[in-house]
């Protein structure tokens, strides 16, 4: 192993870094330097933590999360109805994206235009680029109303694809538990299957874990980002499982041959605060009981998967109460059908 460096590999800088045990985007705080040279941490910052990163910015945005990690996006984009909306780190919510539709009845051969934008400044940059785009439009309108719209949120929350089995995000997890691993001390050649899986050189059992509660006693104001390894030669177990913001639960099979002394590693933080924990209570016998590792997406049971979020939905909803009504503003023309309207 290079010295600042626990990769298995040739290509090492000699410069080390300062790397995080949770990846800093998602809320992680504790960071150690000669964990990875400064090359393999740029390498998985711009890769496989980019892509847990990407998965993993509505939920923070929802928790401002973003805002505690210094990062520069602000909101995020959801479907609600046909539209596009953004949504704040505050709650506030606003139109993505300006629309202009042009439909003519057939029957009388009136057009209506019909433009929505986020607010009234920009509809009225919108109206008049149209006003130039078409100088005969003003003598041709009949009627022009503008509105307020407000679309009730409730009837279209926001949805979101939880990534369970993207392989760059586990291989992103499993740097964590590698990292905290080896700040810990321990050998690396105890958790090689491991450090192979984040290298993509082989495959390791990962599924969701939401059978029962693991951390077992929980700060009452916190969310945690949370890791276990346990291992147990009686059982031939060396166990992984990961907690990201208290929603997004993993176990990982490190090890089914283990035949080292029996121990459990845990370590938690307080992704609002600088507060770690390593003295929680954990439920580690329920991951060395756990078998099922060909668990599929379509076995997935909904009500456990939204038992396990119900913690970071409430948090989300303390942030910034995201039922409110998204603003929108629109301008309908009516006017008379003409050739030299499109």
């Amino acid at each position: 192993m290079n010295n600042n460096c626990y990769l298995p590999v040739s290509d090492h800088t000699h410069k080390s870094s300062n790397e995080h045990i949770f990846p800093k985007s998602i809320g992680g705080k504790l960071k150690a330097k000669n964990l990875l040279c400064q090359k393999h941490n740029s390498l998985f910052g711009h890769s496989i933590d980019a892509t847990l990163e990407k998965a993993f910015l509505p939920y923070c945005i929802m928790l401002g999360v973003n805002q505690i990690s210094n990062r520069n996006e602000k909101h995020f984009i959801a479907n609600i109805g046909n539209r596009k909306i953004k949504v704040y780190a505050n709650g506030r919510t606003e139109l993505a994206k300006p629309s202009l539709n042009s439909t003519i009845d057939e029957t009388t051969g009136i057009e209506q235009i019909q433009i929505e934008a986020p607010n009234e400044k920009y509809l009225n940059q919108l109206l008049s680029q149209l006003k130039k785009d078409r100088p005969n439009l003003k003598s041709q309108v009949k009627t022009e109303n503008k509105y307020n719209v407000r679309i009730d949120t409730i009837d279209y929350q926001p949805s979101f694809k939880i990534p369970f089995f993207d392989k760059d995000i586990h291989r992103s997890i499993c740097k964590t538990l590698a990292n905290y691993w080896i700040y810990s001390g321990k050998p690396k050649d105890s958790i090689k299957p491991l450090i192979q899986y984040i290298l993509d050189q082989n495959l390791l059992p990962i599924v969701p874990f939401y059978n029962t509660e693991i951390i077992l006693t929980k700060p009452n104001k916190a969310i945690l980002n949370s890791l276990v390894i346990v291992g147990c030669s009686h059982l031939k177990k060396l166990v992984g499982y990961v907690e990201l913001l208290d929603a997004y639960r993993v176990i990982i099979q490190i090890d089914s041959n283990y035949s080292d002394l029996d121990f459990c590693l845990h370590f938690s933080e307080n992704v609002f605060t600088n507060e770690n924990f390593n003295n929680l209570q954990i439920n580690h016998q329920a991951l060395l009981d756990f078998n099922d590792y060909h668990l599929k997406a379509e076995l997935l049971e909904e009500t456990k998967i939204s038992k396990g979020f119900a913690r970071f939905a409430y948090f989300a909803k303390q942030k910034a109460d995201f039922y409110q009504l998204v603003n929108l503003y629109k301008y309908s023309i009516r006017q008379s059908h003409s050739s030299n309207f499109y």
